[in-house]
């Protein structure tokens, strides 16, 4: 591990909102050599969250796909994103409510927007 990686993975530990951000998205994408690793980029983002709850979902909607997110338990934080208004979120929820909801239209309202 590169040491400004090593550094950033020490400054989330000890709790810095933004090195728990970077870390948490390094994760979930697998980016600039940090191995795609999705629940340890959950922790991370786990622990931003009461800080910075729009920062963690968003990166949560947008790196990991609806099956991963049903996966790891974060219909929640999709719920959210689309009520926020994120895009990416308002599509994924479409499609997770059509295929769940005993109401169809739930998700052709989701769609819509």
């Amino acid at each position: 591990m590169r040491r400004p990686d090593a550094q950033l993975i020490s400054r989330a530990r000890r709790g810095d909102v933004a090195a728990c951000l970077e870390a948490g998205r390094k994760y979930l994408q697998g980016a600039n050599g940090f191995p795609r690793h999705v629940k340890l980029g959950l922790e991370y983002l786990q622990n931003a969250e009461p800080s910075r709850p729009d920062a963690a979902q968003q990166l949560i909607v947008e790196s990991l796909d609806l099956y991963e997110i049903v996966a790891h338990g974060r219909i929640d934080t999709l719920q959210q994103a689309a009520h926020s208004g994120r895009v990416k979120a308002q599509f994924k929820l479409a499609i997770w409510t059509s295929l769940t909801a005993a109401d169809g239209d739930d998700g052709m309202r989701w769609f819509r927007s």
